[in-house]
């Protein structure tokens, strides 16, 4: 058995609805000749009921053929004419079609509802409420986790590694990234996944609420009851535990870091440095302490301390802002009305109506006052503004788009620019490369978003929602059209080459394999 779209070869003994390689329906067709309805792609569609291809999603129209036998979705070698003749027809329909049509994966009014979860897996659910039922499926239609098999947790499904929190009535199973269940709880109200070897439990409610941390095997780490709640830093080498109101830091093995009651505020920050503080808001003393619960900053020294990045420090002396590396060295002056990380290496710095750009070394990159105002562009870029009139810079200051080009610049993934030119009420859009270049003309479009949820996912197709009146369809970042205007009322986001969209209140998942 061969897949008549990508052409691979099919073990003959597998029982395969879709090819592994491309994702096409190997449903068998028909085998008594008869009026069907046939998309231009060659799906027969003769038993459904919808108005476009279950295949390739293109407008289907009714043609008088006859179907041909297929016997086990198995092709079977023919010789003589009729061989030469149904090879050639294949031949000529692939050689012809104008381009190359998305296909469902997950066919539309399937489920209710569909996201994205990574690794080319979606959550899939139907109904609503406690009727609701939900599974995890992959793109070949494989169930990952059985539909309806588990409550759903709405808070904490899917972790941090890939694995998954489930409960079945009160018995908590942690699974893997294939569905496979690593370990169960049934004594605890909630379990809270910190890595596949640590999890915070809870027993109880409000002020009887009692929680401790377990390894895989049940074993205690901080024992249930100690503290009233727990909560982990990433990758669970710190718990900031509560006491009531009294809160304090322990380590990874249960030691204590920061006593319970010697602080009223603790922040634990990247980098192994704990911010804390004493008294209330206008009062508040500050300071920062090492691994080892010991005071980098001293408390008091400051007015107030935040985080930067990773082991920077903003702090402020009076109403004057400055920056300190990890060991409480200054490294940018106390100078400044505000200031704030932008990207991993700069700073966005404002005196007055004065603006600059620093390193982590305190070096103007922008020198102040020669822009309005500066905001970070993503990539080592800069979007300014002077006088009304927008542009960006690159990361040494050079100009990418000359201020005044557009009336509005907006930076988005993937290294481009939505800009619109015109007055707000007849603004038209477009985008432009880092380099300023045209990738979707002005005009083009009646208005350019980017997909709802592409700031939030590692495998997101980074590219452009576009409509025309009521049309809407999807661009990549070359400008070339993914999914045509129309096919679909709303495309929610495409996610290595995949597609949850929606016609008629109902979704489905498509394979765009056009992604540029």
């Amino acid at each position: 058995m061969i897949c008549l779209n990508c052409k691979t070869e099919l073990s003959t003994g597998g029982d395969y609805e879709f090819c592994p390689e491309c994702g096409n329906s190997l449903r068998e067709k028909p085998t008594e000749s008869s009026i069907t309805k046939i998309c231009e792609c060659g799906q027969d569609l003769s038993d459904e009921g919808d108005d476009f291809c279950s295949n390739c999603g293109t407008k289907i129209r009714i043609t008088t053929q006859a179907a041909t036998t297929f016997a086990n979705k198995t092709i079977i070698a023919a010789t003589g004419a009729f061989a030469l003749v149904a090879i050639a027809a294949i031949v000529i329909l692939f050689a012809f079609r104008s381009y190359n049509p998305p296909y469902e994966v997950i066919s539309i009014g399937r489920y209710d509802a569909i996201s994205y979860i990574g690794d080319n897996r979606f959550l899939v659910l139907r109904g609503s409420g406690a009727n609701a039922r939900w599974g995890v499926e992959d793109i070949r239609g494989n169930e990952i986790i059985v539909f309806g098999r588990y409550d759903f947790l709405d808070d904490e499904f899917l972790t941090h590694d890939g694995n998954f929190i489930v409960r079945d009535g009160r018995i908590f199973f942690i699974l893997d990234s294939r569905g496979r269940e690593i370990t169960s709880f049934d004594r605890y109200d909630r379990v809270s996944y910190v890595t596949s070897n640590r999890f915070i439990v809870s027993t109880g409610t409000g002020t009887n609420t009692r929680a401790g941390v377990v390894d895989a095997r049940g074993n205690e780490i901080i024992s249930l009851g100690r503290f009233t709640h727990i909560a982990a830093s990433e990758g669970g080498r710190w718990y900031t535990v509560w006491d009531g109101n009294r809160v304090g830091v322990l380590n990874d093995r249960g030691n204590e870091v920061v006593s319970i009651g010697r602080y009223d505020h603790i922040t634990i920050v990247p980098g192994d440095r704990i911010i804390v503080s004493v008294g209330d808001w206008a009062n508040r003393r500050w300071a920062v302490l090492d691994s080892r619960g010991q005071e980098i900053i001293t408390l008091g020294r400051y007015d107030e301390i935040s985080v930067a990045g990773d082991s920077v420090f903003f702090v402020r002396e009076g109403n004057r802002w400055g920056v300190l590396d990890a060991r409480g060295n200054e490294v940018v002056p106390f100078r400044y009305d505000s200031i704030h990380m932008v990207g991993e290496n700069n700073f966005v710095a404002r005196d007055g109506n004065r603006w600059s750009v620093l390193d982590l070394r305190g070096n103007e990159i922008i020198p102040p006052g020669r822009y309005d105002g500066i905001s970070y562009a993503l990539n080592g870029r800069f979007l300014v503004r002077s006088n009304d009139r927008f542009g960006v810079l690159d990361a040494r200051g050079n100009e990418v788009i000359p201020l005044g080009r557009y009336d509005e610049i907006i930076p988005v993934p993937g290294d481009r620019f939505i800009v619109g030119s015109g007055t707000s009420g007849s603004r038209r859009w477009g985008v432009v490369d880092a380099r300023g270049n045209e990738i979707i003309s002005l005009g083009r479009y009646d208005s350019v978003t980017t997909f709802e949820w592409q700031w939030f996912s590692d495998d997101v197709d980074y590219g452009f929602i576009v409509r025309t009146g009521d049309r809407v369809g999807a661009v990549g970042l070359d400008g070339q059209e993914i999914i045509p205007l129309g096919r679909y009322d709303r495309i929610i986001g495409i996610y290595n080459r995949l597609a949850i969209v929606e016609r008629d209140g109902r979704v489905g998942v498509i394979n765009t394999r056009r992604i540029g």
